[in-house]
């Protein structure tokens, strides 16, 4: 496993040669956990001549110790006081701290890169200025490597929704007249635990008109016979994401919700077919929004049609309108179109692709119509 992570740090170091970068700090959690298997430090320097270092504040070091696959630690602190011998201290804030290793420890040569999706513009000017040498951005370059999965990172994605997929059997069997939208999601969090997961996120469960959110927050509203239930899931394993959408009618469905669910799946299959290496991801998403179009339901498709899937539930590929990526071998995302009706009920059917010569369904569950 180890040798992964130095794989990484090695294909990464030759991105920045090749752009004449030196060192590259890493702020984002995400992309930490990518190079070195953990998210505990608030920072990832790497040295394109030296060994990764991971700075951590004294909260996160025993963690980042225990869980990192390589580089050395150091910790940051704002007082000088008080400090255990073992740990490799450096004094000041996280900025101050990493103008420090660059200086000190790497000696301060060359440009630097940053990498940092949700660094503000103010901690940008600062640590710019602290820094000193011109920065560059290689978010770009980052996200590119983990666009692309690795055999290891499939096999943890296949058993993050073979996990998600039994907790959502389990989670409609669980279901009955008066059961809440909060005691549903309780339920899958708690099936996730006992198989060794976490939920990639807060699981979305919508009873009746409230399925016309597309992002439901879960409440006390209690289920009714004909209500359009929707479950939005996805476990996290070792890391992973799955991400799996059903929607169903509780008892006999009207045959208004016959046709929202049938035109729904019409969209995702024709969005599905069209996958292949080298098309547009925006192809994607105006082959199901046309299908929804030819029904007048367009208007009621909010959102891009699908994302990718990895260390986040959302991320790069974006299947989206106005989306530049293209299909490629080894991309992971979702796919699923979406339709919601103010005051009455939406209707969104989630899969997940894994794209190699041809697209694979990692998800195979049941889409049905009715739940008695």
């Amino acid at each position: 496993m180890f040798s992964i992570y130095k794989k990484r740090i090695e294909k990464l170091k030759e991105k920045l040669i090749a752009k004449n970068i030196t060192s590259c700090v890493i702020l984002d959690p995400s992309h930490i956990f990518y190079f070195t298997g953990t998210d505990a430090p608030q920072a990832l320097i790497v040295n394109v001549e030296e060994e990764p270092v991971l700075l951590s504040n004294r909260l996160e070091s025993y963690r980042t110790e225990q869980e990192k696959k390589i580089g050395v630690v150091y910790v940051y602190s704002r007082i000088s006081e008080d400090l255990p011998e073992h740990e490799n201290v450096i004094i000041g804030d996280l900025f101050q701290s990493i103008g420090k290793i660059l200086k000190e420890k790497l000696k301060g040569r060359g440009k630097i890169g940053l990498v940092g999706k949700n660094l503000s513009y103010e901690s940008y000017l600062k640590l710019s200025n602290i820094i000193g040498n011109g920065v560059e951005r290689t978010d770009n370059d980052v996200m590119r490597m983990r666009m692309l999965k690795e055999d290891y990172e499939i096999n943890l994605i296949e058993k993050a929704v073979t996990i998600t997929e039994e907790v959502l059997g389990k989670a409609i069997e669980f279901l009955d007249v008066g059961v809440t939208e909060n005691e549903v999601v309780g339920f899958i969090q708690k099936e996730f635990r006992k198989r060794g997961a976490l939920d990639a996120f807060l699981p979305i469960v919508a009873f009746g008109p409230h399925t016309s959110h597309p992002h439901a927050v879960p409440g006390f509203r209690r289920l009714k016979k004909g209500d359009i239930v929707k479950i939005d899931m996805g476990a996290r394993f070792q890391g992973y994401c799955a991400d799996i959408t059903r929607t169903f009618v509780f008892g006999k469905a009207s045959e208004k919700q016959k046709r929202l669910i049938s035109i729904v799946l019409k969209a995702q299959k024709a969005a599905i077919d069209e996958v292949s290496i080298s098309v547009k991801a925006s192809r994607l998403d105006l082959k199901a929004r046309n299908v929804l179009r030819k029904y007048d339901l367009a208007k009621y498709f909010i959102h891009s049609l699908g994302h990718g899937v990895g260390i986040e539930v959302h991320e790069p590929p974006y299947l989206s309108s106005f989306s530049n990526d293209v299909i490629e071998r080894r991309m992971v995302f979702t796919i699923e179109p979406g339709v919601y009706v103010k005051d009455y009920g939406g209707v969104r059917i989630e899969d997940m692709i894994l794209v190699n010569d041809e697209p694979k369904l990692l998800t195979s569950f049941e889409k049905f119509l009715e739940k008695d």
